[in-house]
């Protein structure tokens, strides 16, 4: 079961031909999709009706916008996803300030830092210090702290999955940390142990500083799991897909391919893009911003920046519903 859920998840992401035209390539063994060399399976299925966008999510959130409506406060919080699969927010955090020690109970937390510098310490392993474009992921039951180490605020999008329990050691917070809306703060005990995720330890990849560096290279080498691959567990994953061309928009009956099991998003990690979403048209996003389309809805990625790079990110954690699904006889896109 766990290698189907892994190759679900490989499928949302595998990347689509930009040198010419806007057919789906061939995917590569073990990983799904359909391709415009390899016909594909004639199927029924059962598409969505609902496309409707709930809060907080939406088309896209800008996060020039964000930072506007929270003009005047260094430390906020902006929550942009909250669905069956993901807990995401934006967070600033003022000039030398310090989160709460806390750890996630079973599930691992992801972050891009978007602006500012910050520094992350543990107990029992070296402090990461990230700056702008870094990916920093933790693993679960590994205490950590954060800290803005730039003179203006630092700001972060931070990736949670939906089962994510976050938890504050009593030996390392002498004050309690307030609940969120909706909730109490409590004191128990929890029968865990720390650090007993076998052989894994928080990564941390300078993105932005690697970019910088290779304007004409589409994947970056030196990533935890593979070139272009940051993060991939039994629940999650984070990948980069970057453009060093350009893409212009595709024709208006290509629609792109649509998932049954879940929703997508893209973090615009580089330049520019679009998404065209079905009942949405094009949707642009430009670097920061967050790109989300609805479970079941057609949707095709257009990476316009020369260089562009989006973070494809999703969850492992589902079967062969998040296989590409495309109109009959059409290629299947991004």
């Amino acid at each position: 079961m766990q290698q189907h859920r892994l190759a679900a998840g490989i499928a949302a992401i595998v990347l689509a031909s930009i040198a010419t035209g806007w057919a789906q390539p061939a995917a590569p063994a073990g990983r799904g999709g359909g391709n415009a060399a390899q016909a594909g399976i004639p199927v029924y299925t059962f598409k969505p009706t609902d496309l409707t966008y709930h809060a907080p999510m939406k088309p896209v959130w800008h996060i020039a916008d964000i930072i506007a409506a929270h003009k005047g406060q260094t430390d906020w919080a902006q929550p942009v996803v909250k669905d069956a699969w993901f807990n995401i927010q934006y967070i600033s955090l003022g000039a030398g300030k310090k989160t709460p020690v806390s750890f996630q109970g079973d599930t691992a937390i992801l972050f891009i830092v978007h602006s500012g510098r910050v520094r992350f310490t543990f107990k029992d392993f070296p402090a990461i210090e990230a700056g702008e474009d870094g990916l920093v992921s933790i693993p679960a039951r590994t205490p950590y702290a954060i800290e803005t180490i730039s003179s203006t605020p630092s700001i972060r999008f931070e990736v949670r999955n939906v089962m994510a329990g976050t938890l504050f050691p009593v030996a390392d917070n002498a004050t309690p940390p307030p609940a969120p809306p909706g909730y109490t703060t409590v004191r128990v005990d929890c029968r865990c142990q720390l650090a007993s995720v076998k052989d894994q330890k928080p990564q941390y990849f300078d993105y932005g500083g690697w970019a910088k560096a290779n304007p004409d290279v589409q994947r970056a080498p030196g990533m935890p799991k593979a070139p272009g691959q940051f993060y991939m567990d039994g629940l999650m994953f984070l990948y980069t897909g970057r453009s060093t061309t350009g893409v212009p928009l595709p024709p208006p009956n290509v629609v792109g391919h649509f998932h049954t099991g879940q929703a997508e998003w893209w973090y615009v990690l580089e330049g520019n893009m679009a998404t065209r979403i079905e009942g949405q048209g094009d949707v642009y996003g430009n670097h920061g911003d967050i790109i989300y389309s609805p479970q079941g809805a057609y949707h095709q990625t257009i990476m316009l920046g020369k260089p562009s790079t989006r973070t494809p990110a999703g969850t492992t954690g589902v079967m062969d519903s998040a296989i590409s699904l495309v109109p009959p006889g059409a290629g299947g896109g991004e």
